[in-house]
């Protein structure tokens, strides 16, 4: 018993740092903003990013009612998705594979562009392309809340043309995340690749 009564600590030997208040608010707040599906993971995620001077994975704001697809992809996720990780959401991994399947990952070898990836994401969430463009700007856009949500036309006609070109009226079969037809949007890029190596 004495040796357990040495291991103790006494109230001079352990020190809080002063900032130690403010980092539990600023975690708790982010917590509740945010309602991260798997709580464990996202802290881990949470103080990784702090850790190396990242913004962290944190909604702007609660909400409610919560739209979601069946793999946690939320309109408040896609909006901060534009600057974080998707591991950092705890968000199904199966959805990832969806959007990256929907992106034809298999027809470029090395990387998705950023915006086709958003585009597909968006779509995910509405139910016809009007609404997609809408959050989309919304999402991208640096005007406030509640402003004009403008975004610059490029980035707008390259969302909308490759949206335009997915087919999703008819159902397409997946084999180990590939296409098992060719359809216009891979042919398109097939047609786009040739013609960037040519040049």
């Amino acid at each position: 018993m004495p040796e357990l009564i040495e291991q103790m600590y006494s109230s001079q030997q352990i020190v809080i740092p002063p900032k130690y208040p403010y980092i539990l608010k600023r975690y708790c707040k982010a917590a509740i903003k945010t309602q991260p599906y798997d709580l464990l993971r996202w802290s881990f995620e949470y103080f990784k990013a702090l850790s190396e001077h990242r913004p962290p994975p944190v909604k702007l704001r609660l909400e409610y009612p919560i739209y979601s697809t069946e793999g946690g992809l939320t309109r408040g996720c896609l909006k901060v998705l534009a600057h974080q990780a998707w591991n950092g959401f705890c968000l199904d991994f199966m959805e990832l594979q969806r959007i990256l399947c929907l992106c034809e990952v298999h027809l470029r070898k090395d990387h998705v562009p950023f915006f086709h990836f958003l585009a597909v994401a968006g779509g995910m969430l509405t139910k016809c392309l009007t609404h997609t463009m809408i959050l989309l700007c919304e999402s991208l856009t640096k005007e406030p809340d509640g402003g004009s949500a403008a975004i610059p036309v490029e980035e707008f006609l390259t969302m909308y043309k490759y949206l335009a070109l997915i087919d999703a009226s008819k159902d397409v079969q997946y084999h180990n995340g590939y296409k098992e037809e060719k359809t216009e949007t891979s042919q398109y890029f097939e047609n786009e690749r040739i013609s960037s190596d040519e040049n």
